[in-house]
């Protein structure tokens, strides 16, 4: 059991660091602790604090890049519950390759995101997670895409602000998620398929399916 922990924490260590590295190489690349406040599950805003990291060429408004496609959004990656956000660092890596802006993050108590005061809720989750995008200087518009159970975030986070998503993409959706799609509260266009959504607008240059 004790070399399984070492040869585990190894591992762990080895793919933060070449995520480091990926960070470090990518152009406008960051890697933060951004500080928000949010509502917690006992109706009560206290401060929460979220690691982010964004790399990839930056959106419309502030880009330095005369050749970069107009009005491409900014990729918003939600993990899936249990797992960071580090599980989609090949799909990060794939978006960013092809010229897209991608931020990914981790929910508090994942990798360097604090656990914080107590749980919180969805909703208020991704409220939290608009604030830290735009405390961090993201700007829209986005899109996002929601790995399993990651997927229910970002239905969340894109309902609430159809204004600024443009379109969201789940991969490996679950029941809850594909539920609210079928509710018909759903504002934002949505695609099951990576091939046929995110490829349609461009974000993918042909299907991803094993990126996960």
């Amino acid at each position: 059991m004790a070399a399984f922990s070492v040869t585990l924490s190894a591992l762990l260590f080895n793919c933060a660091l070449q995520r480091y590295r990926h960070v470090r190489s990518s152009p406008h690349g960051y890697s933060a602790l951004v500080h928000t406040t949010t509502r917690f599950q006992d109706d009560i805003v206290r401060p929460v604090t979220i690691a982010i990291r964004c790399t990839g060429k930056l959106p419309m408004g502030i880009r330095s890049n005369r050749n970069s496609r107009p009005h491409s959004p900014t990729i918003i990656i939600e993990h899936a519950i249990g797992y960071p956000s580090l599980v989609s660092q090949s799909l990060h890596a794939a978006l960013v390759a092809q010229n897209h802006r991608v931020c990914a993050y981790d929910r508090p108590g994942y990798m360097l995101s604090p656990q914080g005061y107590a749980p919180i809720a969805p909703d208020s989750m991704e409220q939290a997670l608009a604030s830290a995008l735009h405390n961090a200087g993201e700007k829209a518009p986005f899109y996002v895409v929601g790995h399993h159970s990651g997927s229910e975030y970002a239905h969340l986070f894109a309902n609430a602000r159809p204004e600024q998503v443009v379109g969201m993409s789940f991969i490996y959706p679950t029941a809850a998620a594909l539920q609210g799609l079928l509710a018909g509260a759903t504002k934002t266009a949505i695609g099951i398929s990576l091939s046929e959504s995110m490829a349609s607008v461009g974000l993918l240059s042909e299907a991803e399916d094993s990126v996960f």
